[in-house]
């Protein structure tokens, strides 16, 4: 599995290179969110993939809370034909490295 720091992903969001999908519940995200995100919840995204198919040739880098959940949301994505890879540490480790919300 393909994975990209933080910091590697606050840089590709400067371009508009990636789709970032948090893959957290609702109650996490209304706590904090990285601005431009979508959501779709790691529980939701096997019936929500449809939502997505607009971004099947684009990479979806997909992140949670430390990283878990976000690798089986990326796994699954790929197993559907999806670009996707896992945003290693989560917003913990967005958080840690002070990058901009």
């Amino acid at each position: 599995m393909k994975e990209y720091s933080p910091k590697q992903v606050a840089g590709m969001l400067k371009d508009d290179s990636i789709i970032l999908l948090d893959v957290r519940s609702a109650e996490e995200r209304s706590q904090q969110h990285i601005k431009g995100s979508l959501h779709i919840p790691v529980n939701d995204l096997r019936e929500r993939l449809k939502t997505l198919e607009k971004y099947r040739l684009r990479e979806i880098v997909c992140y949670c809370h430390s990283g878990s959940r976000s690798f089986i949301a990326a796994v699954m994505l790929q197993k559907h034909g999806f670009q996707a890879v896992n945003m290693k540490g989560g917003i913990a480790e967005w958080n840690y490295q002070n990058l901009k919300l």
